[in-house]
């Protein structure tokens, strides 16, 4: 059984995730902002797995040049940066030239201290300016189409499933504050059995008998319909002391698939298929924090291993069922809550995680490729929810964001994971719940959104132009 090798990950390195200290560019030829704003004293991987753009070359701190005294602190005197910029605050223990501008000394304590587009470096140093992605060059068109189910009630949770893998198409589950419906990819819509409103669902052959199983969360606990839909269908229900919120469907390379539940304690159990239909979760001791999100994570041996992100200051999980390991991810929260997103953005068997963490007028996101470095990129607007799928059906996942101020799409690209973004206006509210899945069986995703304002759930057919 193959093994996930952590050692070419470098979690937790400098070269992992590289900051480029303000002071370090004191002295020697600016750099361009458009160039490679990752820092770090080596070339980051940040920049070449996600950004095609070639790096400017680097700031030479051997470089002698005109010193100026600014605030107490002797800074670079360019023809990039005035000796005493009209923006430099000289009452706040001195200032930096960086970038062309000038940057005061101790003006973070944390990345809500900074402007849009940048962060916080960690210590005194003030604000690093994180690379945007740059615009494809065309906005994105949107065509929505509202899913009618026959209830008026509030929606809560969309999970597409698979019911019917030997055809085209998804089935997609909709679960209100008091039930579920089933929308299949033929066009009909089903109520389904539910103890309660559905908050989450999945399907895979779990007992192995070639009929596939519906995975429903709802008051009861855990429930599968075992070979669903057909003559031989039987029930089965494990109750939880807490609510189940979150359920994937596991594949590994020996045995049945598996089951990954989150509930709203932040405890994770993995529950193992069985041809004997037993349901036994198995609490997982995780290191460090409880989890406030899971995500299935593909290790490209046809084994899988379950991503999950804690609270705030604790890095990202992964859990490999095959070896039964824990690895730190490496990558911890900056602030607050932030999304994950995993799928194939270059459309290789081991999957691609993208962060999603929410400012106030901008989004950090943060990509690692197959497990490599993690690279941090800047678009603009907050946009608070995030999906993976094949939009435009050419084999790689897409990233989709979604929020108040608009609807964002970056294409997946095979060498690079992203590289550019397309902007959308999106007329409905705050999103709450984004769902990526082939309802209609074309081939190509379509985004299910759920919004604040109400009403139906609306299936966008999402398209744009590099």
């Amino acid at each position: 059984m193959q093994q996930l090798n952590t050692q070419q990950w470098n979690l937790g390195t400098t070269s992992f995730v590289a900051a480029l200290g303000l002071s370090a560019a004191a002295c020697g030829p600016a750099v361009a902002v458009e160039g490679d704003t990752d820092g770090g004293e080596t070339e980051s991987a940040s920049d070449t797995i996600i950004d095609p753009s070639a790096p400017t070359e680097p700031t030479d701190p051997t470089v002698d040049c005109p010193r100026v005294l600014c605030g107490g602190v002797l800074i670079c005197e360019s023809d990039h940066c005035d000796a005493y910029p009209p923006d430099c605050d000289y009452d706040d223990y001195g200032c930096y030239c960086v970038y062309g501008h000038c940057s005061p000394g101790y003006d973070c304590y944390s990345d809500e201290d900074c402007g849009s587009g940048e962060l916080c470096d960690g210590g005194y140093d003030g604000c690093d300016p994180v690379q945007s992605l740059t615009d494809c060059g065309s906005p994105a068109t949107l065509v929505g189409t509202p899913l009618q189910i026959p209830t008026g009630n509030p929606v809560g949770s969309l999970s597409f499933v698979d019911l019917d893998p030997e055809t085209a198409g998804e089935d997609l589950v909709v679960g209100t504050d008091i039930d579920g419906w089933l929308l299949t990819s033929g066009g009909g819509t089903i109520q389904l059995p539910s103890d309660g409103p559905v908050r989450g669902a999945t399907s895979a052959d779990l007992d192995g008998d070639e009929a596939v199983d519906l995975v429903l969360l709802d008051d009861a606990g855990l429930t599968v319909h075992y070979g669903f839909g057909t003559p031989m269908q039987e029930t089965v229900t494990v109750a939880s002391a807490q609510p189940y919120t979150a359920v994937h469907a596991l594949e590994s390379i020996e045995g049945l698939p598996s089951l990954a539940l989150l509930d709203s304690a932040g405890t994770v159990a993995i529950v193992t298929g069985s041809s004997e239909r037993l349901l036994e979760p198995a609490v997982l001791p995780i290191p460090n924090e409880d989890s406030a999100q899971i995500e299935s994570f593909a290790l490209g041996d046809g084994s899988d291993a379950v991503l999950w992100e804690g609270s705030e200051g604790s890095n990202s999980m992964l859990y490999t069922l095959g070896s039964r390991q824990f690895t730190d991810f490496g990558q911890a929260p900056r602030a607050g809550t932030r999304s994950i997103a995993v799928g194939a953005l270059t459309g290789s068997t081991f999957s691609d995680v993208v962060w999603a963490s929410h400012y106030v007028d901008w989004t950090l996101l943060e990509v690692s490729l197959g497990g490599e470095a993690v690279g941090q990129r800047a678009i603009f607007f907050d946009y608070d929810t995030i999906g993976l799928g094949d939009l435009d059906g050419d084999g790689l996942d897409d990233l989709l964001a979604v929020g108040e101020g608009g609807l964002a799409v970056m294409p997946g690209d095979a060498r690079w994971g992203l590289t550019c973004f397309s902007q959308s206006p999106f007329v409905g509210g705050a999103s709450r719940t984004v769902a990526l899945g082939d309802l209609d069986g074309d081939g190509s995703d379509e985004a299910v959104v759920i919004t604040d304002a109400g009403g139906a759930p609306m299936q966008y057919d999402v398209s744009w132009a590099r």
